[in-house]
Parts: C-alpha cells; sequence; structure tokens
C-alpha cells in the first residue's frame, strides 16, 4: 500500500515537471521521491526585452538638425575714386599784328567820323587825320589857311586806310575840307550819293 501511494506521487511530481518545462520551468526528479529541484532564481532568468506590441504607438526620438555653417562675410570692397578729368587751358591765340602802325605817344588822331568838328590846339599839338575808302576814294584833302600844313603818310603795306600829318605852324585858324567819291573812275558817275569832310582847326 505504501509502494503504491509512493509510485503515486512520482506520477504526480512527473506530471508537474513536464508542466514546469512546458512553462519554461525546470524540474528535476531526485533519487528520493519527496525532493524537488529548487525554481530559477531571477539571476538565472535572462532579461527580456521590451519589444512594443501591436497596439501601441511607437515614441519618436526628434533627430537633430544639423548646426548651420556660417560663411564668412566678403569684406567691403571700397569705392572707387573719380579723378577729376585735368582741364586743359586754353591756348593763347598768336597776336595778330596790328593793321595800323602804332601811334605816338600824345598824338590826336582825327576820322572821317569827325566831320563838322571844330578843333582848338596849342603850338605843340600833334595831329593826324585818318580817312578810310569804305569801298569808295577819298579825295586829296585841300586846307584854307596857313595855321596848318597837310603830309601824307606812306606804308609799305596798306594799312586799309590813307594818313595825313597835321602839322601846327603857326596861331591862327585853317580849314581842312574833302570829298568821298563811292564809284572812283567811273563813267559816267554811278549816282551813288557822295559824302562831304570838313574840320575847322584853332591854334593859340
Amino acid at each position: 500500500m505504501v509502494a503504491g501511494a509512493s509510485r503515486r506521487r512520482r506520477t504526480v511530481l512527473v506530471v508537474c515537471a513536464l508542466l514546469l518545462t512546458a512553462c519554461g520551468g525546470t524540474t528535476s526528479v531526485a533519487g528520493s521521491d519527496d525532493s524537488t529541484t529548487p525554481a530559477p532564481t531571477a539571476s538565472s532568468i535572462p532579461a527580456a526585452t521590451a519589444t512594443p506590441s501591436a497596439g501601441s504607438t511607437p515614441t519618436l526620438t526628434p533627430t537633430p538638425e544639423p548646426a548651420a555653417t556660417s560663411h564668412p562675410t566678403p569684406a567691403p570692397v571700397p569705392a572707387r575714386t573719380t579723378r577729376p578729368t585735368p582741364t586743359t587751358p586754353p591756348s593763347t591765340p598768336p597776336s595778330t599784328p596790328p593793321t595800323s602802325p602804332p601811334e605816338p605817344a600824345g598824338e590826336l588822331v582825327l576820322t572821317e567820323d569827325d566831320s563838322g568838328r571844330t578843333l582848338a590846339v596849342g603850338r605843340d599839338a600833334q595831329i593826324v587825320l585818318r580817312l578810310h575808302p569804305n569801298a569808295g576814294a577819298w579825295d586829296e584833302p585841300q586846307v584854307a589857311g596857313d595855321a596848318v600844313v597837310l603830309a601824307e603818310r606812306n606804308f609799305l603795306v596798306d594799312p586799309g586806310y590813307r594818313e595825313w600829318e597835321v602839322r601846327v605852324t603857326k596861331v591862327g585858324r585853317a580849314t581842312i575840307t574833302t570829298g568821298w567819291d563811292p564809284c572812283p573812275g567811273a563813267e559816267p558817275p554811278c549816282g551813288a550819293p557822295g559824302r562831304w569832310f570838313e574840320l575847322w582847326i584853332q591854334v593859340s
């Protein structure tokens, strides 16, 4: 009877061992029917890796963005300084020699525009009579009176006018007259109006 009970106990132990084996556990049956294999400790069981279940939402860890690369700032280009264009000074035109000879100092020059004047002068006066032809011709001047005389000046180059030196001879009065012909030598005369010149000189 004792043997039958021991046999049943073994059978139960074998079944338990098989169940434990199926569940991951390990049971060792000893030679004696009352000894059992101790349960595995926590250190002998490998740690289970956490696997996200089908219904759970995985947590997304944000990926850090790469730091922006700083580009060197280009150095400012200095502005170009515009140099002023040098101004060429105007060239001095060549001096044109006068068409008439220089007048002596203190010389009084009378022209056809002085016609009709009365001139009062001293005995040391230096007077010149200058008549421009103006596309015509002046007749030879005439002197009435003995206070002055005329002496024509001659030029190597035609200055464009005729000139006489009026020389004072004595105290008194004198009158100088002449006429201008617009068409000298024309036959018959061209009929254009002429011009009359008259000048009175008082010497004192």
